[in-house]
């Protein structure tokens, strides 16, 4: 997603090396069945959990990457050699 949107701008994904290091990290993952059946199961739980702290959570980092996008709703650009994913994130 981030690796699109910056080609959309018209920025080269390698000039992040924030990107570059979590592309790295993820070339060799493999999403085996048994990868697969935990996150299902993971899924199924998070959806049947009825405390409110989960949707607080997801509330506040949904917020978060608001407000990131936000600062660059001017049409300015992060500094993609410089920023943490999550601000590339949002």
């Amino acid at each position: 997603m981030i690796r699109d949107a910056m080609l959309d701008a018209g920025v080269d994904p390698a000039s992040s090396p924030t990107l570059c290091e979590h592309e790295a990290a993820l070339a060799d993952f493999v999403d085996t069945p048994e990868l697969q059946r935990a996150d299902a199961a993971f899924r199924a739980a998070r959806d049947q959990r009825e405390d409110a702290q989960g949707d607080d959570v997801r509330e506040k980092l949904m917020a978060k990457l608001d407000l990131i996008g936000r600062h660059f709703a001017d049409g300015s650009l992060p500094d993609f050699a410089h920023e943490p994913f999550m601000v590339l994130l949002g």
